[in-house]
Parts: C-alpha cells; structure tokens; sequence
C-alpha cells in the first residue's frame, strides 16, 4: 500500500456533522488514501464515530483534540504533513442527543410542510465585546449561547393556525428540556421571535428602563408606537411575523 501523501486533520468529528465528513473522506478513492486524524474531546466516548470508521474498515481512531503527540509526530515526520485542515466545531457529542417518539400529532395532512430547525452560535467573547453599547442586555452573559431558530414552511394559508400552534409546543418542550438541564437562557433574538414571544422584555429591564428613556426624549408623542406599522413596540403589541421561534441556551 503506497504511503499516504497528507494528512487530513478533522475536529468535531463526533458529532453528527463530524461523522459525515469521516464518511464522506473514507468513501473517496482519492481522500482515503490519506492520514486521518479525526479529534474529539474524549475519545473513550467517541462511540459513534468509531462505529463510523470501522462501518468503513478504516485504520484510523479518535483521538483527543489536545493530544500532544501529534504536533511532535509531524514534527518528527511519523505523521504525514498536514494537507488539510477542517475546523468543525461538534457542540454536543453525538451520543448526548435525547430522541423522542411523540412527534407532532395533526400536522400528517398538511400539503408540503418543511421543518428547520437552525442553531447559530454565540461565543461569549461576542456578547462581552459589545458590553454597554446595546441594549440586547448580554453584557453579564459569561458562557457561550446558542440561538435556537425553528421555522416551518406549508404551501396553505389555512394550515396557519395548525402550525403555529406546533411550532408553539415544541418550541415549549425544547424550552423545558433546556430547564431540565440547567441550560436555558430566556433572552430572544428579535428577528427570529414568533408573534406569542417578548424579545424586548427578554433584555432585562435595566435595558428596558434604558429604551423607555430614549423614547421619551426622541419619540414624546410616540409616533414610532401608535403610527408606524409592524414590528415589537412599547407596550410590546405583535404583528404577525411568520412560524419562528428562539431560544438561548448555554
């Protein structure tokens, strides 16, 4: 067997993401024949991608992503010199996923519905970076959060109520889930807010008693309330803003 000609260095590579780029890598000809060195935060863990790559007759294993071996291995040339590079962040270890069978009872019958279920990540260093220069009252945030974005798609206008009402009770057992855990943050992210949440009331009211001063010196007759359409607006009255929902979480 020829010697490989680089090594292909993965992180994450637990997760579920993690493990379909090792598959993806060991199913091509060209790709295989390189070094793998796939890294997990702990390997003894790892079952899910050791599955994977014996499911693919591979030599490689999960290693530890702060092993101090590898750096030394390629400096000493017994690791191949390092071709590629894929930073893939796995949040949450394959095998820590909870499952559930319930399912979403009453949706069987709507024509042409789409879920998608969005996380978007937050380190830290985010929100302290604009520490006192907004009102989304995250300065004291010292863990990473996740935005959690739930979106449905249908093709009738009158599967509207049917699907909000779904999106409303999922989102409510993600939420619980998240308490559960010790991982719920209930700060909501504007854009993504589904018309039965309040984003704004979410900041924390040292920046709310901040937004009602700065409407009161530039809005005194509240025009941007009481005449301007849509939006979130003090006393927080909602417009229709589609199937959305949100949720922080550590």
């Amino acid at each position: 067997m020829a010697s490989p000609k680089g090594t292909i260095v993965l992180t994450g590579a637990n997760g579920s993401l993690g493990r379909a780029i090792v598959s993806s890598i060991l199913s091509s000809p060209e790709l295989a024949t390189c070094h793998g060195v796939y890294a997990v935060r702990e390997p003894s863990t790892a079952t899910a991608l050791r599955d994977a790559l014996q499911a693919q007759n591979a030599a490689a294993r999960p290693v530890g992503s702060g092993q101090p071996d590898f750096h030394e291995g390629v400096a000493a040339g017994r690791i191949p010199p390092v071709r590629v590079l894929i930073p893939n962040a796995g949040w949450r270890e394959f095998t820590t996923q909870t499952w559930t069978a319930d399912g979403l009872p009453g949706l069987k019958g709507i024509s042409n519905i789409t879920w998608s279920l969005s996380l978007e990540p937050l380190p830290s260093a985010i929100c302290q970076k604009g520490a006192g220069r907004n009102s989304l009252g995250l300065d004291d945030r010292k863990a990473p959060l996740v935005v959690v974005l739930l979106t449905a798609s249908f093709k009738t206008l009158t599967d509207q109520q049917t699907v909000e009402a779904a999106a409303r009770n999922l989102m409510s057992a993600i939420e619980e889930e998240a308490r559960r855990q010790g991982v719920y943050d209930p700060w909501a992210y504007l854009d993504y807010a589904a018309p039965w949440q309040d984003p704004i009331a979410s900041y924390g009211e040292r920046s709310l008693k901040r937004l009602r001063e700065v409407q009161k010196r530039v809005d005194p007759k509240l025009v941007f309330t009481h005449r301007v359409p849509g939006g979130v607006q003090d006393p927080w009255p909602y417009r229709p803003l589609g199937i959305a929902a949100n949720l922080y979480r550590h």
